[in-house]
């Protein structure tokens, strides 16, 4: 009798808990920590648009230099390169679509998780096997992550999340710009 009640408990437990919500979604408001050949600073995301064939960012700088990057067309989907050139303050940025920026495309991802390995800036990076790699935290909250790391020494950590795989951090990038995740809204 006790074995039934817990069976039947459990599977109600189970339908009643919610699976745990994505961080990022449409709106969200994202700090990161920058750095370029030794410089660093602050930027300022907004994703204004977030769907299966688009998606719209608001960058802002602390000077008050603003500009959107539009990823269009097949670029969510399937983009293996980031841009990575300095943005222009007031520009609206339509991007190629090989192109993303701070996302893995979401067929990379899929590589990610089916082959622990995938293409990324042409290069193959592969997943990381510790737990503790596939954390990542921003203000003493823990998040969900992906731990990638390339042959040429990049270390990435990507939102575990297949609708939207956000890059949360990058380290060793060959492009010189290195980004962390340091806020969420």
């Amino acid at each position: 009798m006790n074995l039934l009640f817990s069976f039947f408990a459990s599977i109600i437990f189970s339908v009643a808990t919610p699976a745990e919500e994505s961080p990022v979604k449409q709106g969200s408001k994202l700090q990161y920590a920058v750095t370029v050949n030794g410089n660093s600073f602050y930027m300022f995301i907004r994703i204004d648009s977030l769907s299966a064939n688009n998606c719209n960012i608001t960058w802002s700088f602390e000077d008050g230099r603003s500009g959107i990057f539009i990823m269009k067309k097949n670029a969510p989907d399937s983009a293996s390169l980031d841009y990575w050139n300095p943005p222009i303050g007031g520009e609206e940025l339509l991007l190629p679509a090989i192109q993303n920026v701070l996302f893995l495309s979401r067929s990379a991802f899929s590589n990610l998780q089916k082959n622990k390995s995938t293409l990324f800036e042409d290069h193959t990076s592969c997943a990381g096997s510790s737990r503790d790699e596939n954390v990542f935290t921003v203000k003493d909250k823990s998040i969900n992550a992906m731990f990638l790391k390339s042959g040429y020494g990049t270390r990435i950590w990507v939102l575990n999340d297949s609708t939207v795989p956000l890059i949360l951090k990058i380290e060793g990038n060959p492009y010189g710009v290195e980004v962390e995740l340091v806020g969420i809204e």
